[in-house]
């Protein structure tokens, strides 16, 4: 029953889940034979497709292959040149873990990717699905390759009512798996399986009439007849009882929802296949977001331009501005953990909203609030950072050897026995400090309420040149810049507020 065979008597189906990588340089050879397409193409391409649409995907794809042709390209690139070309697509790690990758296949593999499974994964980031596809799709390796789409297919042709989370059932579908693949054509056989999950066994509107392997699907004789199906010599099934009745499914759920037929249940609709997974909740937590401002006045400008001069000869000074020009402070966040090494807008979690998720029962909550209790000093000083944005902003910039005003303290900060070593007061003037809204984001698991604070400052900036973590960055070309799609939330608020109240 192979299901990779051509069905003509069934409509085309439309490869819109995977396009087609590009193809490798004609004189690259291996084994005499020439590669049809490139391992380093298929890579990127299905590194960038994990958890993110298609639709979605092909742009960054085309910029990604125009800028990094190549894995040594892309191993001479710097994180933030990489960082730049994925803004925006989420996961960020993804693109950290190429990178190092790179590194590795040229450093330690003479700039050739492996072609076998182990080898792959080796790779930095590469595990059984990314080496599945690479194997099979660029160097026609006979491998299996599962992914959400294959798991669904599989659990639907063979009646496995399991969770899709279940080891022991994606562990039966990589082996289910292995058994079908076309050793003649394993690319398009895996890249078929995945379609057919993607375009006609979808998980909530499939399309049974039209699907090419409706014949030997059990899910659908199953759900069709009201019966269970009887399969020999399969090692999910067994017979435990011992009586010669019919085999039981050992990974199916038991008395699960739907109506029972012996201990195993018998699902309503070839969608309960698998079984449904309850999703949990993103867990909610409070950001304040700090949007700080210096407006140059254009004395100030001519100042800057001479001086940026003067450090590059090479250069031609720019035309002194006859307006002024507003600086925006940006902060780079940690090279590990959520968008690692991105640029954003100074920010501090709200550490009364940490761990504050739907569904909590009585008894935690009850349970917080005891330990909320015994740290109410800690609350009183969180508050005032979270409500006092010169608070707030002060203590976060401090760390990277920036200082703010406090109102009417200026002069007093002079020369403190506080200040961070090698820092430089600048002359600037305050001009306000105000909250202007909220948006909201959501990552994976967490639900996150940005709470934006504006402080607007005019004068020269503080000199930041001691950390590379923080700059000040031109508002026009803030704009331009390939942001996170949570700070361009940030920024499209501001916008709309400036443009709201005739701010400039």
């Amino acid at each position: 029953d192979k299901i990779g065979k051509k069905n003509k008597t069934q409509p085309e189906i439309k490869n819109s889940e995977h396009p087609d990588p590009p193809p490798a340089p004609k004189e690259e050879t291996r084994g005499g034979e020439v590669n049809k397409v490139d391992p380093y193409g298929v890579w990127v391409s299905e590194v960038m497709l994990q958890q993110t649409r298609v639709a979605t995907v092909i742009p960054y794809f085309i910029r990604w292959m125009e800028q990094f042709p190549t894995v040594q390209d892309l191993a001479d690139a710097t994180q933030e040149q990489v960082n730049e070309l994925w803004a925006g697509l989420g996961y960020y790690r993804r693109a950290a873990n190429l990178r190092k990758g790179a590194i590795t296949v040229v450093n330690e593999m003479d700039g050739k990717m492996p072609e076998t499974i182990h080898g792959l994964k080796r790779i930095n980031g590469i595990g059984d699905y990314t080496a599945g596809a690479v194997a099979s799709i660029a160097f026609r390796k006979p491998v299996a390759l599962v992914d959400g789409n294959v798991i669904r297919v599989i659990s639907r042709l063979r009646a496995v009512a399991a969770n899709k989370k279940n080891s022991r059932f994606v562990k039966y579908v990589w082996d289910t798996c292995r058994t079908l693949v076309d050793p003649d054509s394993p690319g398009e056989f895996n890249q078929a399986l995945m379609e057919l999950g993607a375009t006609i066994c979808t998980p909530k509107s499939p399309n049974c009439t039209y699907c090419p392997v409706k014949d030997t699907c059990l899910a659908l004789r199953e759900v069709t007849t009201r019966q269970r199906p009887t399969i020999q010599n399969s090692e999910k099934f067994n017979n435990s009882a011992g009586n010669g009745k019919r085999d039981t499914c050992s990974l199916c759920e038991r008395e699960g929802e739907g109506e029972g037929n012996g201990n195993i249940h018998v699902p309503r609709s070839v969608v309960d296949y698998p079984t449904k997974v309850v999703k949990k909740q993103p867990r909610n937590e409070t950001v304040s977001v700090y949007f700080i401002t210096c407006l140059i006045p254009p004395s100030e400008n001519s100042q800057k331009n001479s001086k940026t001069s003067r450090k590059n000869p090479g250069k031609t000074a720019k035309k002194n501005k006859k307006t002024p020009t507003r600086l925006c402070l940006l902060t780079k966040r940690k090279d590990s953990g959520l968008l690692a090494g991105q640029w954003e807008f100074p920010s501090m979690v709200d550490e009364r909203s940490a761990g504050d998720e739907p569904g909590k029962t009585a008894n935690a909550k009850k349970a917080k609030s005891k330990r909320t209790s015994k740290v109410d000093e800690k609350e009183r000083t969180v508050t005032q950072e979270q409500e006092d944005p010169l608070v707030g902003a002060q203590k976060i910039l401090h760390s990277y050897g920036v200082r703010l005003p406090l109102r009417g303290t200026l002069s007093d900060e002079k020369g403190s026995e506080n200040s961070p070593p090698g820092h430089t007061d600048i002359p600037y003037e305050f001009v306000r400090a105000a909250g202007i809204g909220s948006v909201t984001h959501i990552f994976s698991h967490i639900r996150q309420k940005m709470v934006v604070k504006r402080i607007d400052l005019e004068g020269s900036p503080p000199d930041i040149a001691m950390d590379k973590r923080i700059r000040w960055v031109d508002m026009n070309d803030l704009k331009k810049m390939p942001l996170t799609s949570g700070v361009r939330k940030v920024l499209k608020l501001v916008l709309a507020r400036d443009k709201l109240t005739g701010h400039k």
